[in-house]
């Protein structure tokens, strides 16, 4: 409806994640008798104020934006190949690459939750791995699950599939996405931190449990993602 749509949503999507992550670092450090990442976790508060702020006055500026006289355009005319932007682009994503990508990078965040659980380096490399998976996901849930979910190829949107008459499966495929990248990312920030046991606390014990916890979301949304390929109707 106007240029400030996009904006807002990755907005939130960087408000979301900062928060989650910010949540899972302050349960860390509140589980330590003495509070090692008190410092650590107040800075990333910081940073993370002026993203509240701008979030706000983007989403603002959306509203009072919004021409009550333009008729909004579907969901399902938006993300076409045909049309233009960030939306255009993911729906045009060729849908064997978006399988292709989406499933081998789930054998690569397999292994690399592997080495993580082993090599403190890998860690890091595992949080970042995670904001990549999470892009090339959302890239093929709305290329090529979608379209599955809908029994329609050239239904691309990426939030209908939340609705009732599709079993809520949206649901299934965004809670574990959304919260396997936080705790990939908030075991990837951690592992920045020197190795420490504080009192209450073994560290390694703590990220390997982040990164468990990351994994196994992730193989469940990998799981549903294969389950509503399988129970479509849709040859692509």
């Amino acid at each position: 409806v106007n240029g400030f749509g996009m904006p807002t949503l990755l907005l939130k999507l960087a408000l979301f994640f900062g928060a989650l992550v910010w949540l899972i670092i302050n349960r860390v450090d509140g589980k330590a008798a003495d509070y090692p990442f008190t410092k650590f976790k107040y800075g990333l508060l910081i940073v993370l104020a002026p993203l509240v702020v701008t979030a706000a006055v983007v989403q603002l500026l959306y509203f009072l934006n919004l021409k009550s006289d333009v008729i909004t355009s579907c969901c399902s005319r938006m993300f076409v190949p045909e049309g233009g932007g960030v939306e255009a682009d993911l729906a045009s994503l060729e849908p064997n690459l978006a399988l292709w990508l989406l499933f081998g990078g789930l054998a690569v965040m397999a292994v690399l939750a592997a080495l993580a659980l082993k090599f403190r380096v890998v860690q890091m490399i595992y949080g970042i791995a995670s904001i990549v998976f999470f892009i090339i996901s959302i890239a093929a849930i709305v290329s090529v699950i979608s379209p599955y979910i809908y029994a329609q190829p050239h239904h691309h949107c990426p939030f209908c599939v939340i609705k009732p008459e599709y079993g809520y499966i949206g649901y299934w495929l965004y809670l574990p996405l959304f919260t396997a990248t936080g705790f990939g990312i908030a075991a990837g920030l951690l592992s920045l931190r020197p190795a420490l046991n504080s009192q209450g606390l073994d560290f390694n014990k703590t990220l390997q449990r982040q990164i468990l916890i990351s994994f196994g979301l992730f193989a469940i949304f990998g799981l549903v993602s294969l389950i509503a390929i399988w129970k479509s109707n849709l040859m692509l």
